[in-house]
């Protein structure tokens, strides 16, 4: 059965990749990740939902979450208690695998951390 991981749990776990050390990452960084992930992620029947329109809906309905500013998006100010685990878990990752999730970060990390 295919999964899709959809947009705002693509961003989520991105951040949640690079955090501390990164709260800001442009969106061609962002680009280029989510194609390694949907690479990454296809041994488990598993899709990305990623295009110019789910993102900016993305940033529309999570402005909590995240802001855009020119070509970047960042953490937006004090929303770090919705980056822990367990919320994140319940919301975003809810219907993924341990081993999806731990795949998907992995990959961010790597491709974000550089």
């Amino acid at each position: 059965m295919c999964c899709v991981v959809d947009t705002p749990c693509l961003l989520v776990n991105a951040f949640i990749a690079v955090a501390p050390k990164r709260s800001t990452v442009s969106f061609e960084e962002l680009q280029t990740a989510v194609q390694k992930v949907s690479a990454s992620i296809a041994k488990y029947d598993a899709i990305v939902s990623w295009d110019k329109s789910h993102l900016q809906a993305a940033l529309y309905n999570y402005h909590d979450l995240f802001q855009r500013k020119n070509y970047q998006i960042s953490m937006a100010e004090g929303s770090d208690t919705f980056f822990s685990r367990n919320y994140v878990d319940k919301v975003f990752n809810r219907s993924l695998s341990s081993s999806l999730v731990t795949t998907i970060q992995d990959t961010f990390k790597a491709q974000l951390s550089k």
